[in-house]
């Protein structure tokens, strides 16, 4: 499992590589392209353009553990940041955001671009056991 799991990694890294037009010639410019920038490419991209929308201490999902900052500035992806790192299933924030078991729905598609960046902050952060 581990090893399917580090191959979805490279794959995604790969894909966003292409997606950004870079060329990856090496690993250490693989490494970098790798990286994900939570506070644009997770808070800016996909919390606050998506899911703040009903996770906030007001919205729709106030019932959840999963209540966000709607601040789109620094602090705000400091604090959502640590939402998810606090999250007792971090997959399910990938699961959910492609609708699965989503009272929200289907926000982001597999092929999205954001979806690949949020897959890859995932599993690149936490130990998943499925």
């Amino acid at each position: 499992m581990f090893l399917i799991k580090s191959c979805l990694i490279t794959l995604l890294c790969l894909i966003s590589a292409l997606a950004a037009g870079e060329q990856t010639t090496s690993g250490k410019e693989f490494q970098h392209t790798c990286s994900v920038d939570f506070e644009k490419q997770i808070h800016q991209d996909i919390l606050i353009n998506h899911c703040v929308a009903c996770h906030t201490p007001d919205g729709e999902a106030k019932h959840t553990h999963f209540i966000l900052s709607n601040d789109p500035g620094l602090e705000g992806a400091l604090f959502n940041e640590q939402v998810i790192f606090d999250y007792d299933k971090p997959v399910e924030i990938i699961r959910k955001s492609n609708g699965k078991n989503h009272e929200g729905g289907k926000l982001l598609e597999q092929k999205n671009l954001s979806f690949q960046y949020l897959a890859l902050f995932i599993y690149s952060n936490f130990v998943i056991e499925e």
